[in-house]
C-alpha cells in the first residue's frame, strides 16, 4: 500500500520489480531509448509504465498483489494493412483480449465517441488493450525472451506508425476504421466522418519530451527529470491561497517534473513544459495558459487548506529518486533524505524546440521573447539533450560549438514558499 497523493509506487511494486518484473527492468537498463516511470496514483499498489518514443510499450501492475499483469496497446498497428497478423503474434506470446480472446477476433475492434450531439457524432476506432497475467511468485512466462519478443513486435508497430512516409500530403490509411466499417455496415452511417485517411500527428513534442527525460538525469550539477507525462493525483478539494478561492480542476499542468542539483545537492524542484509547434504556443493550452496554470499550481493546497501540492511534489521526488536507486536505474547511487528535499526552491522551465521560440506567433507587439522577458524568465542552458533534439530543426546547419539548434530554454526561479 502507498500514499495516494504522490506518484511513487508501493513497497510491493518495488519487490515485483526485483522479482517477476525484473526482466523488464533489465531490458530498460540495456536499452537507453526506453523510459521507466512510476505511476503510484493509478492504483492501490501503483503501476510502472515503460515508454518508447514517449508512447507506452508496457504497463506493469500487481492488481491484487498476487498476480503480475502486463498491459499493452496495439493501436500503433492502425496503419498496417495486415494488422491482424501483428495481433496474432502478440497472442502467441500469451496476450489476451478483454474477454480472454486468444485470436484477433472482430470483438477486439471497438469504437468510442469523442464528440457527440444530435448534429455531430465523431468516433475513434481502436484495438482493445491486450493483457497477460501470471502469479507474482512461481510464474515463468514473463521472462527475458517474452520481453524481447514483445518489444520487437510493439516497436515494429510504432516504427510503422511514425514512418517518414506518413505526411500531411501522404496521409496514412486507418485500416482499423476500414475494418469496422466493413463489418458493421449498419453503423457506418452513424459516423459523420467517413474519411479513412488520417490527419497524421508526427508526435514531435512527445519525442522531444522523451529525449529531454532520457538525457537529464544529472545528480551533480544539472537537472534530474524524474517524471514524464505528469498528471496530478486526485486529492479531493483544492484551494488557491493567492485568490482565496476553491479550485475544481487543475488546468495546464507541466509535462515533466525534475530536481535541479548544484554540486551534488538538491537545489530546486522544476516544473518543465515543452513547446514544439506554433499551435502549442497560441492554442487553448498555449504558452500564456500554461504559465498561468503553473503559477497557480504553486499556490494550491489540499486537506483543510494546509498542505501545498508543491510539498507533495517534493516528497514525491525524494521517494522516486530513492526508488530508482533501489532498482538500479538512472545512476542514483545514494539514498536521499527528507531534510534535503523539504525546502527546495521552485522553478518553471520552458523548452522551445523546432525553432518555434524565434517565430513571432503572438503578434509584433507581444512576441514569445517579449512575453517571457516581461515575466522575468532568463535564457539558461540548464538542460541537456540527445540526438533527437540535435536534429530536430533540419533547416539549420549543426553549430560548430554544439549550441542548441532549434532549442531554447528559459527559466524562472522562485525561493521556497
Amino acid at each position: 500500500m502507498k500514499k495516494d497523493y504522490t506518484r511513487d509506487v508501493s513497497r510491493e511494486m518495488i519487490d515485483a520489480l526485483h522479482g517477476v518484473f525484473k526482466p523488464f527492468v533489465d531490458f530498460v537498463k540495456k536499452h537507453e531509448e526506453l523510459a521507466l516511470c512510476f505511476r503510484g496514483n493509478d492504483s492501490t499498489y501503483g503501476k510502472v509504465i515503460i515508454y518508447w518514443n514517449n508512447h507506452v510499450i508496457w504497463k506493469l501492475s500487481i492488481p491484487n498483489n498476487k498476480q503480475a499483469k502486463v498491459e499493452i496497446s496495439a493501436n500503433h498497428a492502425r496503419f498496417m494493412e495486415k494488422w491482424q497478423d501483428e495481433i496474432e503474434k502478440l497472442m502467441k506470446l500469451g496476450f489476451r483480449g478483454p474477454n480472454n480472446e486468444e485470436h484477433a477476433s472482430p470483438d477486439l475492434v471497438i469504437r468510442h465517441p469523442i464528440k457527440s450531439n444530435k448534429k455531430d457524432v465523431k468516433y475513434t476506432y481502436d484495438i482493445a488493450n491486450l493483457t497477460v497475467e501470471e502469479p507474482i511468485k512461481g510464474g515463468s512466462l514473463l521472462n527475458e525472451q517474452f520481453v524481447k519478443k514483445s518489444f520487437d513486435i510493439l516497436s515494429n508497430m510504432q516504427n510503422d506508425f511514425f514512418s517518414p512516409k506518413h505526411t500531411e500530403k501522404e496521409r496514412p490509411k486507418n485500416f482499423i476504421k476500414e475494418y469496422y466499417f466493413k463489418r458493421y455496415k449498419d453503423k457506418k452511417d452513424e459516423d459523420k466522418n467517413q474519411n479513412l485517411y488520417c490527419n497524421f500527428q508526427s508526435g514531435v513534442e512527445k519525442h522531444a519530451q522523451l529525449d529531454l527525460f532520457l538525457h537529464n538525469h544529472k545528480l551533480d550539477s544539472g537537472v534530474f527529470v524524474y517524471d514524464l507525462e505528469f498528471a496530478q493525483p486526485n486529492v479531493g478539494e483544492l484551494f488557491d491561497t493567492k485568490t482565496n478561492q476553491k479550485v475544481s480542476k487543475i488546468k495546464n499542468q507541466p509535462d515533466m517534473f525534475g530536481i535541479r542539483f548544484e554540486n551534488g545537492k538538491p537545489k530546486a524542484i522544476c516544473m518543465i513544459e515543452v513547446k514544439s509547434t506554433k499551435s502549442a504556443i497560441t492554442g487553448k493550452s498555449g504558452l500564456k495558459e500554461h504559465l498561468a496554470g503553473m503559477n497557480q499550481y504553486r499556490y494550491l493546497v489540499r486537506e483543510g487548506k494546509t498542505i501545498r501540492l508543491m510539498s507533495d511534489r517534493k516528497e514525491e521526488a525524494l521517494r522516486i529518486l530513492n526508488q530508482y536507486r533501489e532498482i538500479g536505474l538512472y545512476g542514483v547511487s545514494r539514498e536521499y533524505t527528507e531534510k534535503e528535499f523539504l525546502n527546495l526552491d521552485e522553478e518553471i522551465i520552458f523548452v522551445f524546440t523546432n525553432g518555434v521560440f524565434k517565430t513571432d506567433v503572438f503578434n509584433n507587439l507581444d512576441t514569445v521573447e517579449n512575453f517571457l522577458d516581461q515575466q522575468k524568465f532568463m535564457s539558461d542552458n540548464v538542460l541537456e539533450y540527445g540526438d533527437y533534439c540535435k536534429i530536430i530543426d533540419p533547416q539549420k546547419e549543426p553549430s560548430k560549438d554544439n549550441t542548441r539548434d532549434g532549442i531554447d530554454v528559459f527559466v524562472k526561479r522562485f525561493k521556497d514558499k
